[in-house]
């Protein structure tokens, strides 16, 4: 099968495109952006990190300082802002840490990773308030109470021990 350079090349049977082209070998319009969630929220946490660009830049975000940051070249950095291209893995670990994100939120918008240190401050704090007022929970309500506290930590609320016993007797 002979193939001119708009035909998607077979492999292993699966056609790969490289969405340049349309069905009918023409020149696709290139999408504005194919990775705007993302982009949407580089360009915050790097805004918010004082990231801003010294020029005029179609998004604000000094992608030369981002590029350092993350370790990656300066026009890796514009794609991500713009839009263009995802951090691979090994770079979204690096971008959302030098960004001071997780990269979960990165990925989809929220942190759904569980801090473990905040999470055994709960079980002990919770353990020693039903120690003190002598009640006992079965596993389920136990873990409900942990994770409705812990739940309150990752909105940024402080919890202090009244309101675990309050929780405790609501729950218990």
């Amino acid at each position: 099968m002979i193939m001119d350079k708009k035909t998607p090349k077979p492999h292993n049977n699966v056609v790969i495109s490289d969405d340049s082209h349309d069905d009918q070998g023409h020149e696709a319009a290139h999408p504005m952006s194919r990775f705007e969630d993302i982009a949407s929220r580089i360009r915050h946490a790097a805004l918010n990190l004082g990231l801003v660009a010294q020029r005029s830049s179609e998004t604000g975000v000094d992608v030369g300082a981002l590029g350092e940051g993350a370790n990656v070249s300066r026009e890796m950095a514009r794609r991500w802002v713009i839009g263009d291209s995802k951090p691979t893995d090994k770079n979204l670990e690096n971008l959302a840490r030098f960004l001071k994100v997780t990269p979960d939120w990165l990925l989809v918008g929220y942190d759904n990773s569980v801090d473990e240190n905040t999470l055994c401050e709960v079980v002990v704090i919770v353990g020693e308030v039903l120690g003190r007022k002598g009640i006992e929970l079965d596993p389920k309500s136990y873990a409900r109470l942990v994770a409705t506290i812990y739940d309150q930590l990752q909105k940024g609320e402080n919890v202090t021990a009244k309101e675990v016993e309050r929780y405790t007797n609501l729950l218990a």
